[in-house]
């Protein structure tokens, strides 16, 4: 389950959950015979986007709880999905291509096949101008929206990279997580096109989120430690540990108003913790242990 995107997004404590049937406000919404894969919010929350095991994204209205469409463009398994804004959204796929989608026309905009392997990560950046991929090849790649194709391909990584973030204070700031045979974050910038800071965390990389309002981000890691870490920037130290998960932590989301992460694992478990600050003239963090578990 390394390569599946199984949560995103807190609105208003609102979880989905993939890998199954999905449920809002503890109200299923759907079932289906394939699995769902991948999970990505629409910005505004109102509509869901589910990916299949069989290559099937499928569009839902969160509030009347009904599917409005279903794109069928992949050959197999949809194994990440990211919102550029409200209308339109990129899918990654185990067979290799990146596909996306304006809600405002019937077929989608862009197919991209420069992946060898399948696109395990995929994140719009904070501008709407680029979209970062990671794929099971350990390249992660950098696409354009204003003239659409490959910008440029960043090498390094030694196993899948699944983990993206950028930097929503500096718009050309990349973060990507290697796997269990690399476990390091590296830091690219797009304009330059340079690595410009590495960390060897110890771990496999699942995934990462930065901060809306502090100079800071989390990772999440799987073997073998199975910890959250918080991360000053841009000096790359480790400020806290996060400990409770008995598993691999795989999915990380960041609440609406970025002061709570909700973190994942293969434990079956979500916890919910209070990391950043929520307004951005106080730029301490405050940690304490999750609020709740779900199981």
């Amino acid at each position: 389950f390394f390569f599946f995107q199984a949560e995103d997004g807190i609105r208003d404590f609102c979880l989905s959950r993939g890998l199954g049937d999905v449920y809002k406000r503890q109200a299923q919404i759907s079932q289906i015979s394939s699995e769902y894969t991948a999970v990505g919010w629409e910005p505004s929350a109102q509509i869901l986007a589910l990916g299949t095991s069989n290559g099937v994204i499928e569009l839902w209205d969160s509030e009347k709880q009904k599917l409005m469409i279903a794109y069928r463009g992949h050959r197999d398994r949809i194994a990440s999905l990211s919102w550029c804004n409200s209308s339109t959204f990129s899918s990654g796929s185990r067979d290799r291509q990146i596909s996306t989608f304006d809600l405002r026309r019937p077929k989608n905009l862009f197919k991209w096949t420069e992946h060898k392997l399948e696109v395990c990560g995929l994140k719009w950046s904070p501008n709407e101008q680029m979209l970062a991929s990671g794929g099971n090849d350990n390249k992660v790649m950098i696409w354009s929206l204003r003239k659409p194709g490959l910008e440029t391909t960043f090498k390094g990584h030694k196993a899948a990279v699944k983990a993206l973030a950028w930097n929503p204070h500096c718009d050309n700031i990349l973060l990507s997580g290697g796997g269990s045979y690399d476990q390091t974050v590296k830091i690219w910038n797009t304009v330059s096109n340079k690595n410009i800071g590495q960390i060897m965390t110890g771990s496999q990389v699942c995934n990462m989120v930065f901060s809306k309002s502090s100079n800071e981000f989390v990772t999440s890691h799987g073997f073998s430690n199975n910890q959250i870490i918080l991360w000053r920037y841009p000096n790359l130290s480790k400020k806290a540990v996060l400990e409770g998960h008995q598993s691999r932590v795989l999915h990380l989301c960041l609440s609406e108003n970025g002061k709570y992460v909700a973190s994942g694992a293969a434990d079956e478990t979500i916890k919910l913790w209070e990391v950043f600050p929520a307004k951005k003239k106080n730029l301490d963090s405050k940690l304490f242990p999750s609020s709740f578990d779900m199981r």
